[in-house]
Formats: C-alpha cells, sequence, structure tokens
C-alpha cells in the first residue's frame, strides 16, 4: 500500500466546523487507499493530541500534533503580533509575505524533520493555503502533491475588509488589503508547485483558473453525510428557525450580529403564529452571548451534536454577507431535509437553486417574506425541503465526495509519473 503524507491547519472531524469536516473527510477517503501519516499544526493553542477523535486517529499509522501558543514569538508572523498596535500594522504591512504563510516556528520543522526520520512517502495531501509553509520546506520537489485551498482565501479577505471597513479604520483596512495581495500572489505560486489544486465550488474554480492560467484547478465540493433516520415533523405553535455557525468566525458573527439587531424583529413580525429562535454556535465571545440574550434569541453554545437542533427546527436562515467556500451548513440543513433560507453570498458556489431546492433573500423584506410563505405554506416548504435533500444525494453526500477525491489523487499520480 501506498503511503501519504496529510498535512492539516485543523483537526479532521466527522462533525464541528467547516474546515474540519472537510478534511475528515478527505481523511477518511484517502486512508482506504493510502497508509496516512496525519501531520496536524494549528494556530490554535487549545490543539494537543486529545483533540483528535479516535476514529481519527484509527485510520493513520502516525500522527504529530502540535498548537501555537498565545505567547510564541518564535515565527516572523508571532514577532509581529506581539508588537503595539500601529507598530504592529506597519510590520505586517511593510513585511512582503502573508501572515498566513510565516506563523510556523522554525522548532516545529526541526521537530516534524526528526519525528520524520528517513521515511518517505509516495504522495502528499496539503489542505489549505497555510500548510505550504511547512510542504515546502519538508517534501522534494519530485513528490505528487495534491493541494486543497477549500476556498480562495485573497477573496475571502477582501470581502471580509470591505464589509468591516466602517469598524477598521484606515490603517487595519489598508492593511488587510495589502494582505490579501499578497495571499493573490502566494496562490499563483503553489499553484505551480501542486500537481492538483483543489476548490470547494465551479466558481472558485473557474475564477481560480482564469486568474493563474491553470488547468491543474479542479472541483471537490465540500461533503456531508446524511443523517441515519429523518424526524416526522410537525409544525406546533409558534414557527421554527435555527442558525447554526462556529461564532469564532467573523462571517457568522457578523450574520448573527445582523439577526440580533433588527432582522430577527423583522422576519417574526411577518409571520402571525410568531417565531421562536435558536442559535447554535461555537465559542462565542461574550459580547455576542449578551447581544443575543438581548435581542431575545435563545443561544447554544458548543453544543456537543446538532442533530437534535435540526430535529427541532422548522427552517434554517443563513444571512451570511462575507465569507468564503462553500456552507457546510446549507449543507447539513438541506440533508435533514429542512427548508433553508440563504443570502447569495451564503448559499455561493453550490449547486441549489432558488425557488426550487431553497430560497435566495438579502434584505430585510427579502428575508420576511421568504420565511411568510415557508411559514404559511407547508406544502412549500416541504417541496422546497424535499428538492434540496434531493441534491444534496445526488452531489453532496460523503460516497460522492470520497470518490471524486480519490480519483483526484489517482489522476494526479498518474500524470506525475508520465
Amino acid at each position: 500500500m501506498r503511503s501519504l503524507l496529510f498535512l492539516t491547519p485543523v483537526v479532521p472531524m466527522v462533525s464541528g466546523n467547516g474546515a474540519s469536516m472537510r478534511a475528515g473527510m478527505a481523511l477518511e477517503a484517502l486512508s482506504k487507499t493510502y497508509r496516512v501519516t496525519l501531520l496536524i499544526a494549528s494556530q490554535n493553542p487549545s490543539v494537543s493530541e486529545q483533540s483528535v477523535p479516535p476514529e481519527m486517529r484509527s485510520l493513520c499509522e502516525k500522527v504529530w500534533v502540535r498548537g501555537l501558543g498565545n505567547d510564541d514569538k518564535n515565527s516572523v508572523a508571532g514577532r509581529i503580533r506581539s508588537l503595539p498596535s500601529g507598530a504592529r500594522e506597519i510590520a505586517q504591512f511593510l513585511w512582503p509575505h502573508p501572515l498566513e504563510l510565516s506563523w510556523v516556528p522554525k522548532a516545529w520543522l526541526r521537530d516534524i524533520k526528526a519525528w520524520l526520520g528517513a521515511e518517505q512517502f509516495d504522495q502528499a495531501h496539503v489542505f489549505r493555503l497555510s500548510m505550504m509553509q511547512i510542504a515546502s520546506k519538508l517534501l522534494p520537489v519530485n513528490l505528487p502533491l495534491v493541494l486543497d485551498l477549500d476556498d480562495i482565501e485573497s477573496k475571502a479577505l477582501l470581502r471580509l475588509t470591505e464589509l468591516q471597513r466602517p469598524q477598521l479604520g484606515r490603517l487595519t483596512s489598508a492593511v488587510r488589503r495589502r494582505e490579501a495581495a499578497k495571499l493573490a500572489k502566494a496562490e499563483k505560486q503553489v499553484v505551480a508547485r501542486a500537481n492538483r489544486v483543489l476548490v470547494c465550488s465551479a466558481a472558485d474554480r473557474r475564477e481560480l483558473a482564469a486568474r493563474l492560467g491553470d488547468g491543474n484547478v479542479a472541483e471537490m465540493p465540500n461533503g456531508i453525510r446524511l443523517p441515519d433516520a429523518l424526524p416526522e415533523r410537525r409544525r406546533e405553535g409558534a414557527f421554527r428557525i435555527l442558525f447554526v455557525g462556529s461564532l469564532d468566525y467573523a462571517p457568522n458573527q457578523d450574520a448573527l450580529e445582523l439577526l440580533a439587531q433588527g432582522l430577527a424583529s423583522h422576519v417574526a413580525g411577518a409571520i402571525p403564529q410568531g417565531v421562536t429562535w435558536r442559535i447554535v454556535g461555537r465559542r462565542p465571545p461574550a459580547y455576542l452571548v449578551d447581544m443575543t440574550r438581548k435581542a431575545g434569541l435563545d443561544l447554544v453554545s458548543d453544543a456537543p451534536s446538532l442533530d437534535e437542533h435540526y430535529q427541532w427546527a422548522d427552517a434554517v436562515i443563513v444571512p451570511l454577507r462575507s465569507g468564503g467556500g462553500t456552507r457546510i451548513k446549507i449543507l447539513e440543513a438541506a440533508a435533514w431535509q429542512l427548508p433553508v433560507v440563504s443570502s447569495t453570498i451564503g448559499a455561493e458556489g453550490l449547486e441549489l437553486r432558488h425557488d426550487q431546492d431553497l430560497l435566495i433573500a438579502n434584505t430585510r423584506d427579502e428575508f420576511s417574506e421568504a420565511f411568510s410563505r415557508l411559514a404559511g405554506d407547508e406544502s412549500l416548504a416541504t417541496e422546497i425541503a424535499r428538492a434540496g435533500r434531493k441534491k444534496i444525494e445526488e452531489i453532496y453526500a460523503q460516497t460522492a465526495i470520497s470518490a471524486r477525491i480519490l480519483a483526484i489523487h489517482e489522476a494526479a499520480a498518474a500524470e506525475h509519473a508520465k
């Protein structure tokens, strides 16, 4: 059996945030064909050996895990981030490389090389752009390498910067735009190194290929594990709307602020039977906990499972105004056969059609109208939910994704051998 090095900045998981689930699904698929060595290098200081779930560890021959300490200055990014405000922004602006590719301490590279020893690999799977700072120093240039960017980070950062510009100020906005330009340059460089570069949507694939003029960019959609069984849904009392998202992620924070600062009450005002709101998210900051409480929204923090919340809901809302990639939360909701109302950006990159597989809304009035339709017409809600579930089964189910990623790796290795 051939050997493969799997590099990731997040812990692969069966459930959790979108990046962890994408990494977990790729790891599961590749472990069927390769002997996998898993290497996790994370900027999250809480990540440790104990963070790797047993079901993921069992798929690997060896596992190396390290989380970056909050006070670790043994890297360019660490030293820049330790500077006082003002000096920090100027230093980041002047540094020619993105901090996302400058944060791994040199000691880690020494430790990794010592841990691997003389081990040789047949292929590598590198998840996210940030891991190329390790791959470029660790792996021989002739090793077949598949790089999963997931989304276009430079595009996502620009979009978030524009959204937050009033709060960021001129200096921070300029630094962010400069960082996005550096990321775009880095994306071009890593495409030249990789045998295949993966993104999660056809739109991102077309954009990246057009920008870089490279034919090695391929689409690998985010996938979802289908629930074992769907609940029998009965509407009783108020219409139940669910929002799901990791609340340490800026686009989700912005979406929840939008709900708490008037969108939720505007939607509720359009539904005669009233609305019960439930927010389910990981690691919510204190200000969001306070904001949701004052807005009368029920917040469930760090739920061990989302199953009971999808079983509870009548519909799901995704009012995102920034971000990149595709939304696992939409795939999950549709897999649970729930109707989804999403912003255009929230549904970006998914092959789900407005008024057929989900509803699209971008303003308060549009969200209110969409939920009024779903709450007032149960047959419409059922029709949209079933169409969404069917699309998940056809395109985004785990079996389809696993087959695709294995085929991509086989093709990359075959082309490299020519």
